[in-house]
């Protein structure tokens, strides 16, 4: 993750029941395995969305930039859901609230911003080999970096329903 998105993790409010829990034992690391795993089977859901985008569009078009700026945008906006997917190991997004962490969502319209813009500006194709996207490019790159992090979410969801009966709220 980036520098700036992982600061806003400081502002993230404490878990529910978080003094109810036990004590971490000191001599496990920090990246423990549970933290490992998250990472990566987020990092490869959002490697396969960009991947999948980037062949979609280039064996459509034929078109390497739109293909590139296509894996770019799904790539950023993958990130976006990413961080807050992992805002919480195990309280889904819902549960948490979406607002909670204030700093975090002027981030990600930060980042989301700059990156409308930086595909609208013609001035920084050139440099960073992207092309415009239409509406339906948006709407794809959107719809695959979601389905790609948002499986997550539902797993965080089936957990705590599982821990807390049918009943939990999501």
């Amino acid at each position: 993750m980036d520098l700036a998105a992982s600061a806003t993790f400081v502002a993230e409010p404490e878990e529910s029941g978080i003094m109810k829990k036990p004590p971490i034992d000191p001599k496990e690391k920090f990246m423990n395995r549970s933290m490992l795993q998250s990472i990566f089977t987020g990092a490869l859901s959002l490697f396969v969305a960009v991947t999948l985008n980037f062949l979609f569009v280039w064996f459509q078009t034929g078109d390497l930039v739109h293909a590139q700026t296509m894996a770019f945008a799904t790539w950023m906006l993958g990130h976006i859901l990413l961080a807050l997917n992992f805002r919480s190991e195990k309280e889904p997004l819902s549960a948490l609230g979406f607002l909670s962490n204030k700093v975090m969502v002027l981030w990600a319209v930060l980042v989301a911003f700059t990156l409308f813009v930086g595909t609208n500006l013609p001035i920084i194709h050139s440099s960073l080999h992207i092309t415009y996207l239409s509406l339906a490019d948006w709407a794809l790159a959107l719809f695959v970096s979601f389905v790609a992090t948002f499986w997550l979410e539902l797993k965080k969801i089936r957990d705590r329903r599982r821990e807390y009966g049918t009943s939990a709220p999501a």
